[in-house]
């Protein structure tokens, strides 16, 4: 199926480029893969048509010296839910994208932590390093967490390094233990 696709080679548009056929599909991507949203939503297309839009996609992209990695690309129900870069996917009835994610990825920041504080006590590493780590992964992943899995990430925090942390409109306070039974 070839149909009429632009890409543009321009670049000051790496951030955002576009194909589409019609206007049913849209592929976005930036240098930096945390950066995709949506990767295409087409309807009333048979998966046999996407495969052909696919080969065409990348035909067209292999021409601009895009490389698109066949192990990482998948066609996927849209109603279905899917998992990219260890987070999950669902879109509701309405259209609403809900994204999570996964156990996996908080569990080996759970292992993760256990580790620095063991290299924290040694003195291999700064504490001050290992709470700037911990602010920016919260940091980036908030949202995405349940309120089971921030609580039993910062109890762990709280715990491993005997401080207290707070957490006032998604931005974390930390202060030590002992400092918070001497005020009170």
């Amino acid at each position: 199926m070839k149909s009429p696709v632009t890409l543009s080679s321009d670049p000051s548009s790496v951030e955002k480029r576009s194909v589409y056929q019609g206007n049913q599909i849209t592929v976005y991507y930036g240098q930096n893969t945390w950066s995709f949203t949506r990767l295409a939503r087409i309807g009333n297309t048979s998966k046999e048509e996407l495969l052909d839009l696919l080969a065409h996609i990348q035909e067209i992209a292999g021409e601009l010296g895009i490389h698109i990695n066949m192990k990482k690309t998948r066609i996927v129900k849209f109603s279905s839910q899917f998992t990219f870069l260890q987070i999950k996917y669902r879109v509701a009835e309405d259209g609403k994208v809900y994204k999570w994610l996964t156990s996996e990825k908080v569990t080996a920041m759970r292992k993760k932590l256990k580790k620095l504080a063991a290299k924290v006590k040694s003195g291999e590493k700064s504490y001050d390093r290992v709470e700037e780590m911990f602010r920016s992964w919260m940091g980036s992943f908030y949202k995405l967490m349940t309120r089971y899995q921030r609580k039993g990430l910062i109890q762990l925090f709280e715990d491993l390094f005997d401080k207290r942390i707070t957490v006032h409109e998604r931005k974390l306070t930390f202060t030590d233990k002992e400092a918070d039974s001497n005020d009170q």
